[in-house]
């Protein structure tokens, strides 16, 4: 699957190296295995936009009478699977700021 979005964060999480991306309202992650040379993810500047290919993984809760999406993480091969489709403006680069997407 490829989707994209904007970059949140960025994160180590039990030997992988994860992005937080949203996109239309939908926030969501794409995770790369540390031994895949993933300090090349890190580059990328939060508020840039990212498209990300990978196998689609969808958590779900069960309620009573049905069974709901609860998160969508991507999971990539290699750091190749993480483009920049445009960079963040560089007055915005990291910017904590309201977003005027």
């Amino acid at each position: 699957m490829t989707i994209g979005g904007y970059l949140l964060e960025r994160g180590l999480n039990a030997g992988s190296q994860s992005l937080i991306l949203i996109d239309g309202g939908q926030v969501f992650s794409a995770s790369l295995d540390q031994g895949q040379g993933s300090n090349t993810v890190f580059g990328i500047e939060k508020d840039t936009l990212v498209e990300v290919r990978g196998v689609c993984v969808v958590s779900s809760q069960a309620s009573a009478s049905t069974t709901l999406p609860k998160a969508l993480q991507i999971r990539m091969r290699t750091p190749a699977d993480a483009v920049t489709v445009r960079r963040a403006p560089w007055w915005n680069a990291g910017a904590r700021g309201p977003r005027w997407r």
